[in-house]
């Protein structure tokens, strides 16, 4: 069989039988920049959960990696391990029965590197110039979006170790002949807060206190 069959298989069983997911949670599949199917999670609240990518080796062979998103160290990534443990060990029984146990498998639950430019601004102290707040902004305003964001920026995050946001984008709301802006807010660090809809009269305020207050 080749690498194409074994692909097409793949697809028409999952067609045929699909995975049993929570309301919460939705799988596409797409194309990996190597070239290899990728089935990825998402979660309608933690954004991107992981993915399962499939590689056809030569002698029928087939290498499952299943991916979880996210930094090791972030508490995060644990809940989203949680969640989609169950599809992957499904995906894997698909794999045994599709082409037999000796299809080879990567060691489970890989992590991988993840780089992207992500915009923000970092709030210095007005009297000695140290970092007292960030500001993450995201291209969405969808609480999974605003996670997605969170997730790739951890390790920064960790390393300033200042109060954090991810900020959605803003949308303009009118109230009789008044107009405001708002957006979509998740606080991610030192302690996590439910993404929560803020203006920039509240956030500001806030952001200026730290800024004026670290070295009092």
């Amino acid at each position: 069989m080749s690498k194409k069959d074994r692909m097409e298989d793949i697809a028409q069983s999952l067609k045929a039988n699909p995975l049993v997911l929570p309301k919460d949670v939705t799988m596409h599949s797409t194309i990996t920049p190597e070239g290899h199917v990728a089935y990825v999670f998402r979660h309608q609240y933690l954004g991107e959960l992981g993915k399962m990518v499939i590689v056809p080796h030569s002698q029928e062979k087939t290498q499952w990696d299943s991916q979880i998103a996210g930094d090791p160290d972030d508490p995060m990534t644990q809940q989203r391990r949680e969640i989609i443990e169950p599809f992957f060990q499904e995906l894997y029984q698909r794999a045994d029965t599709l082409f037999g146990a000796s299809s080879p498998q990567s060691p489970p639950y890989k992590v991988p590197q993840e780089e992207h430019l992500i915009k923000s601004m970092v709030m210095p102290c007005v009297k000695c110039g140290a970092i007292t707040a960030m500001l993450i902004f995201a291209d969405g305003d969808e609480a999974s979006q605003l996670e997605d964001y969170a997730r790739l920026m951890f390790a920064k995050v960790k390393e300033l170790n200042v109060p954090t946001w991810v900020v959605g984008r803003e949308k303009i709301i009118r109230i009789g002949s008044q107009t405001f802006d708002e957006a979509l807010v998740l606080k991610i660090w030192p302690t996590r807060e439910a993404a929560r809809i803020i203006p920039p009269t509240e956030l500001n305020p806030l952001l200026d206190e730290l800024m004026e207050t670290h070295c009092s």
